[in-house]
């Protein structure tokens, strides 16, 4: 028996024929649940969070997802969190667990750039945009980028808290 298409199935948006944005390009990205997680560096063996973003519609290369990885280990450990942390619009100013519940469905702003793979031109994430002090959530509640209640228990990070995180 023979396959019959069914247009109902058919959803432009996931089509890997996603015109990628430009070199440069910044763009505001949902951080996906699927392919966010803390797993080991294949190069190092080190610690590391991949997290998968998907650019949101009405952006150049709506639908177009690219991952961005933190090593969780070393000197720049913290410094790359922060980052993190400050494209939230999360404080940054104090020491907490990393909880990757916590990423699922937040928006963050990046920086394009361009690189090879297998011969075609990627996608990647230069960098994570820090959120000006006018972006941030208004005070008052637990809006959609507000960080967590830090005194739920996280276990995502070996109990140990996200400290030197790198980007």
């Amino acid at each position: 028996m023979g396959y019959v298409y069914d247009p109902k199935g058919y959803d432009p948006s996931k089509s890997a024929a996603h015109e990628i944005p430009p070199a440069g390009a910044v763009v505001k990205c949902e951080i996906m649940q699927d392919g966010t997680e803390i797993g080991t560096s294949k190069s190092s063996g080190k610690s590391m969070l991949t997290i998968k973003l998907e650019i949101c519609k009405g952006e150049q290369g709506a639908g177009t997802w690219m991952r961005h990885y933190i090593v969780l280990e070393g000197e720049w450990a913290a410094q790359n969190i922060g980052r993190l942390f400050a494209a939230l619009g999360w404080p940054t100013d104090k020491a907490r667990p990393l909880n990757v519940r916590d990423l699922i469905g937040k928006r963050v702003t990046v920086k394009v750039k361009h690189e090879q793979y297998e011969g075609q031109t990627r996608a990647k994430v230069s960098y994570l945009v820090a959120r000006m002090p006018k972006d941030e959530p208004e005070l008052g509640g637990q809006g959609e980028d507000t960080p967590p209640d830090d005194s739920a228990p996280t276990g995502d990070v070996d109990g140990k808290e996200a400290e030197g995180l790198p980007f």
